[in-house]
């Protein structure tokens, strides 16, 4: 099982990894604690941000 480490800990590449196999429950909950600790750097930094760019990703269920 995959554990879900302190938001201070992780790092944009992190947030960045694609996931292997499938999509469970737990990798859901680690690639949303490292997308919020993203957004959170990025807040804590506004001179440092250039540009923030948002991509959405949409399910297909009959695909």
């Amino acid at each position: 099982m995959e554990q879900l480490v302190p938001e201070e800990q992780l790092v944009a590449e992190e947030a960045l990894t694609q996931p292997t196999g499938p999509m469970t429950r737990s990798k859901t909950r680690i690639l949303n604690q490292a997308v919020s600790g993203l957004l959170n750097n990025l807040g804590k930094h506004p001179n440092k941000v250039i540009q923030t760019v948002w991509n959405s990703i949409a399910a297909q269920e009959d695909w």
